[in-house]
């Protein structure tokens, strides 16, 4: 159990997951001159970012976690390039992303070498039922539209507000991608759990916003709601209001949980696995290189 209260377990074969999908990665990312990208990969390595989603479905078979972890790989990439790119170019590149678009042979995942589109489809032919994988293209094309509003708030086409921001931070941070995942084809659960995946979703959001503001101001990115609160009322003041609602909702969070648990065992089974997925984003977000700052 972490600082926070939530459990979080780690995948058994993370080790190997890890080198799995470092040794895939070799295969196609290259840097400018045609070679490995050392620097890249070790970047990644340092920050552990397949170890992701180790610590978020830790009683997954390996395979399928093998799959999502490259998956993942490429979403922290893209991340990575959109920061690099003119708008103009992002914009282009998020054109390709909409699961109707996501096909082998597009022009600018060609040029980049970036097999998300591969990963998407490896990723979806795991679900068996033609609804999971209506609900799982739904939500990816969610992730793709915040990406595509981040995008346009950084070029000033959209201002960014604090209302905004709390509804389309959780589509673009890929936190629904990911319960999506865990709830594979599970249907049999009777009780509505829309409500506690959205407070997972918040709180998972908010604790991120409060690892990473220290970096993001450094970088004059002001996709994050402490930074966002500060402007408005100080940081000192954005800092408690955000540690208050973390706090609200921990306790609505566990209540929730207890409550559709005791409704059966099945409901139990995907309660449990939605808090070690919160548990597991939370400890990793707290552990990894990727969200602190430079120290300067």
């Amino acid at each position: 159990m972490n600082d926070i209260g939530f459990h979080t377990a780690l995948q058994i074969n993370t080790k190997d997951t890890d080198d799995s999908v470092l040794t895939w990665a070799e295969t196609w990312l290259v840097n400018d001159a045609g070679e490995i990208d050392e620097e890249v990969l070790e970047r990644f390595r340092s920050q552990r970012l397949n170890w992701f989603a180790c610590y978020l479905f830790p009683m997954m078979e390996t395979n399928k976690l093998d799959s999502i972890a490259k998956l993942f790989f490429c979403m922290f990439l893209l991340d990575d390039l959109l920061d690099l790119m003119e708008g103009e170019e992002a914009e282009s590149l998020l054109e390709e992303m909409t699961q109707s678009e996501l096909k082998q042979g597009k022009h600018l995942l060609s040029q980049l070498g970036l097999p998300i589109d591969v990963c998407y489809e490896k990723v979806l032919g795991y679900f068996s039922s033609d609804n999971q994988k209506a609900r799982f293209n739904h939500v990816w094309d969610l992730y793709v539209a915040g990406l595509q509003w981040e995008i346009n708030n950084k070029n000033g086409i959209w201002k960014l507000t604090l209302e905004n921001y709390q509804e389309m931070r959780p589509h673009s941070s890929g936190v629904f991608i990911a319960i999506e995942l865990l709830r594979e084809d599970r249907g049999y659960y009777l009780f509505d759990t829309n409500e506690l995946e959205n407070d997972i979703a918040r709180f998972i959001c908010l604790s991120n916003d409060l690892i990473s503001a220290s970096k993001e101001y450094q970088i004059a990115d002001r996709h994050n709601e402490v930074l966002l609160l500060s402007e408005a009322f100080g940081q000192e003041e954005a800092v408690n209001r955000v540690m208050g609602e973390l706090a609200y909702l921990n306790k609505k969070i566990i209540k929730s949980s207890q409550l559709i648990s005791s409704v059966s065992k099945e409901n139990k089974s995907w309660v449990d696995s939605l808090l070690l997925l919160l548990g597991g984003c939370l400890y990793w977000s707290g552990e990894t290189e990727r969200y602190a700052d430079s120290g300067d």
